[in-house]
């Protein structure tokens, strides 16, 4: 194995949404107990909690919302919302709620901590004052001193410990200073750097290949399924976003998703995946695929009031709108691999990387619909 350990800049959490519970981020919990560590600056695991935070507050705020706007447009009774108000006065604090959800990933990842207070500070201030990566630029430097103590800490911790780190990131400052670090090296992909810590890839990919072959040619009906049901659900389940233009001020209050179909790509090639676990009795691949689907916009419309510089509702409307993107499944098969004759079956299967932004493009208020309503 070509490398001693693996670790993650902040923005692999934030490309992986920070699902630490689920997806490719769950996959690191073989690093626990695998010969390679999983390790963290604390510079790191400083920012996720942050961020964590965050999250946690916005979500609050959302609930505590909730039970004003149920009660305002009588969908509950008053009774019912003031319950769901008093739920949400018993909810954990966000901050709280951050530190326990990084504690259980940590736990569930065996992940080590590479400490800031064991970096030079003389070589800090080098790398500042000679523009050396991770400061790139001059006028920006200053925003990179948690980059440059990241780095240091994760160089030192490798240095220490003897142990090369492959560290997944997409930060130019990183990759910059990783090429000036025989401790350090850089994969942007966290599916391809998992993929390097399995020491039965050859095999694993010779079963998925054979698996997702079997799929295709339609002799595993019962799998494919299972599949399909799983992308569905996770696709109508999808947090989209969208653009919408008028003549009116218009707000998009909700996107509603269709599952339509999946397809593999490159089938015809070989297929597109990646080993990202590869065990005795399971294999996790990532396999890319194209999903078609339909999404139904809800918009609402307005003009401004230049006397009483208001804004007057115009009415709303929908738009629906066909298309497809890329993305790829996490899928689990499990099995005896070791006997050439197991049948495969499948475990899990995730909806990851899947990145879509709607551009529904003109669109006007229902006036039909708005005088029937009326």
């Amino acid at each position: 194995m070509k490398y001693d350990a693996i670790s993650l800049d902040t923005n692999i959490f934030v490309d992986n949404g920070y699902d630490l519970e689920a997806k490719l981020l769950k996959q690191l919990s073989q690093f626990k107990d695998g010969v390679a560590d999983f390790v963290l600056s604390e510079v790191v695991v400083r920012e996720v909690h942050q961020d964590l935070t965050e999250i946690a507050e916005k979500a609050k705020q959302t609930g505590d919302g909730v039970s004003r706007k149920l009660k305002k447009s009588n969908v509950l009774t008053e009774a019912a919302a003031d319950q769901i108000a008093e739920i949400m006065k018993k909810a954990v604090q966000p901050k709280e709620a951050a530190e326990v959800r990084v504690k259980v990933f940590g736990q569930a990842t065996g992940v080590k901590l590479a400490s800031t207070e064991t970096i030079s500070n003389k070589k800090l201030m080098k790398l500042y004052f000679d523009l050396s990566p991770p400061f790139e630029k001059k006028q920006e430097k200053k925003n990179e001193f948690p980059d440059a103590i990241a780095l240091l800490s994760l160089e030192a911790w490798a240095e220490r410990n003897q142990k090369k780190i492959l560290v997944v990131t997409r930060d130019k400052g990183w990759v910059a200073y990783a090429d000036t670090s025989e401790w350090l090296d850089v994969q942007k992909d966290l599916a391809t750097a998992l993929q390097t810590f399995q020491d039965h890839t050859d095999e694993a990919s010779a079963i998925t290949l054979g698996f997702l072959k079997g799929l295709l040619a339609g002799a595993l009906p019962e799998a494919r399924k299972n599949i399909f049901e799983a992308v569905e659900l996770a696709v109508t389940e999808l947090d989209v976003d969208g653009t919408a233009y008028s003549g009116f001020e218009v707000d998009i209050d909700q996107i509603d998703m269709t599952f339509i179909n999946y397809d593999f790509i490159d089938a015809d090639e070989g297929f597109n995946f990646k080993i990202v676990r590869a065990g005795r009795n399971a294999i996790v691949a990532k396999v890319a695929i194209n999903v078609e689907y339909t999404a139904e916009g809800h918009f609402s419309f307005s003009v401004r009031d230049s006397v009483d510089k208001d804004y007057v509702p115009m009415g709303s409307g929908t738009q629906e709108k066909r298309g497809e993107f890329e993305a790829a499944i996490l899928i689990t098969l499990e099995g005896n691999f070791s006997d050439p004759t197991t049948e495969v079956e499948v475990g899990d299967v995730e909806l990851v990387e899947a990145r879509e932004s709607i551009n529904f493009g003109d669109v006007e208020p229902d006036w039909e619909r708005e005088y029937y309503e009326e």
